[in-house]
């Protein structure tokens, strides 16, 4: 088992209920995000901390309010290959913010076609 799905199971052993929908990995990657909107604010120096087919996780320095729409790309690539994501929660975590985000750029189902 990945370090990731031991940490599932051990949340559901204690009582805690799992909120993802997929199986998510854990990573440590350099992100940009961008808050989408009238405001639009560029941040740099975000890490993706964790990613599914359905979320991802994003340590940002500032925080994004639950509801907004971000845009994430590795630091220095084309942000023509963002992941759209929605803000679902957020807390604060050592310097910066966690955020829970649900994937808005991946269809509905995930079945394979066939």
């Amino acid at each position: 088992m990945t370090p990731a799905h031991d940490e599932a199971l051990s949340a559901s052993r204690n009582g805690v209920q799992e909120r993802r929908a997929s199986p998510r990995v854990s990573c440590e990657i350099p992100v940009t995000a961008l808050a989408v909107g009238p405001s639009a604010t560029i941040i740099r120096g975000a890490v993706l901390r964790c990613a599914s087919t359905d979320g991802v996780g994003v340590l940002a320095p500032r925080e994004f309010a639950v509801g907004t729409v971000i845009l994430i790309w590795r630091e220095w690539r084309n942000p023509e290959h963002a992941i759209k994501a929605t803000v679902i929660h957020n807390r604060r975590e050592g310097p910066g913010w966690f955020h829970g985000c649900r994937r808005v750029d991946v269809p509905e189902s995930h079945e394979p076609a066939g």
